[in-house]
């Protein structure tokens, strides 16, 4: 129809339409201390966090991807920060360090395949407080097209697999626990009487 632009194929034939669309992962670990561990000021905790495009033959390539990391307060990221990208993935990092330091790397396109790896370390600051529970949060987000489209999949209607339609989104979290403090009492000194219960009585007074 040349004024619709509506193409009507008539065939006794069904098509079959596959929708295919980017479907990423994301992966989260503390690397050091090992699980269980608690951490006080001054000590140092180990992150991974990897990010990848694992779609098979139902799978495309994610535009616009997103990486971001967040620390709690008590926790400042320490310089460097390496990142290592398979299968010639390029990406822009724009992390920063030190106290209120955050993970910021986009990625371009990630095509079937391709996995970027970010990993760091973080201290602990003076500021935390015994058994306090320090959650540090990741999230990816991407999209179907470069740039901004409006027919375009993306993030905005929650998680992945959440319900809905534009659900582009993952997070992982990770917790590691302060110590907490303990009190110890022990006898350093003592009379070898007492020790064994014969203290002397103290001497009444006379009337």
């Amino acid at each position: 129809n040349p004024v619709t632009g509506t193409v009507t194929i008539n065939s006794g034939n069904t098509p079959t339409i596959s929708v295919i669309e980017p479907v990423l992962t994301l992966g989260k670990t503390i690397v050091s201390p090992s699980l269980g561990t608690t951490i006080d000021a001054g000590d140092i905790v180990s992150y991974r966090i990897v990010v990848g495009n694992n779609g098979t033959n139902t799978g495309s390539t994610a535009h616009d991807t997103l990486i971001t990391d967040t620390l709690p307060a008590a926790l400042a990221i320490n310089a460097p920060i390496t990142i290592t990208a398979s299968g010639g993935v390029t990406f822009v990092n724009a992390s920063t360090t030190g106290v209120g330091g955050r993970i910021t790397v986009t990625v371009p396109t990630l095509t079937i395949g391709q996995i970027i790896t970010i990993e760091y370390t973080a201290s602990a600051l003076q500021a935390v407080t015994p058994a306090e529970v320090l959650t540090n949060d990741s999230q990816t987000s991407w999209s179907t097209q470069p740039g901004t489209n409006p027919d375009e999949r993306k993030d905005g209607n929650g998680l992945l697999n959440g319900g809905g339609l534009n659900d582009y989104r993952l997070r992982s979290s990770q917790t590691i626990t302060s110590t907490s403090p303990t009190i110890e009492k022990n006898m350093l000194s003592t009379s070898a009487a007492c020790a064994a219960g014969t203290c002397p009585k103290a001497p009444r007074a006379r009337r």
